[in-house]
């Protein structure tokens, strides 16, 4: 029995996925996978060339498979708030990672990841100067999804250099 729950809170959107059998990670894997990795320059996306996800992949086996943004959060003030980790949810040698940022409402992201140690994953995502931009700031949710070795997960994480607890 397959069953689609929308949970809605704190200014994010979940699709969780609940069965008799082991639930999986959405989006599944192999679908990730089988993407090819299409670079708009001003939509939000894994940044194509990113030097520092390369040698995060090379030093660590880490891969930052997906990164998503939900829509801005109107009912948030963003001064009120910071970014922060909102949860971390492992199986296998997944991680879905979600946390709240702060940026530009119209400026497109480009995320990437940077092995900082052993330990520590540092999440960076950086606003497209070259890209339209408006004068507000919004707090948005990311889905972060990152692939890494059997037994080698990452326990601590950080946010643009800024470390995070969850």
């Amino acid at each position: 029995m397959k069953v689609w729950l929308l949970l809605i809170g704190l200014g994010c959107v979940q699709c969780v996925y609940a069965q008799s059998e082991e639930p999986e990670i959405y989006p599944k894997i192999e679908q990730v996978l089988e993407r090819e990795d299409e670079a708009d320059p001003c939509k939000d996306s894994i940044h194509p060339e990113s030097m520092l996800s390369r040698e995060a992949r090379a030093r660590a086996g880490w891969h930052l498979l997906e990164y998503s943004l939900s829509e801005c959060d109107s009912t948030s003030d963003p001064y009120q708030s910071k970014t922060h980790i909102s949860a971390v949810i492992f199986k296998e040698n997944i991680a879905l990672v979600q946390s709240k940022i702060i940026k530009n409402c119209c400026t497109p992201t480009w995320a990437e990841i940077e092995w900082v140690d052993d330990e520590t994953i540092n999440l960076i995502y950086s606003e497209l100067e070259d890209c339209p931009s408006c004068f507000c700031h919004c707090l948005f949710c990311t889905n972060w999804i990152i692939r890494f070795p059997k037994g080698q997960a990452p326990t601590n994480f950080q946010i643009n250099g800024e470390s995070m607890d969850y």
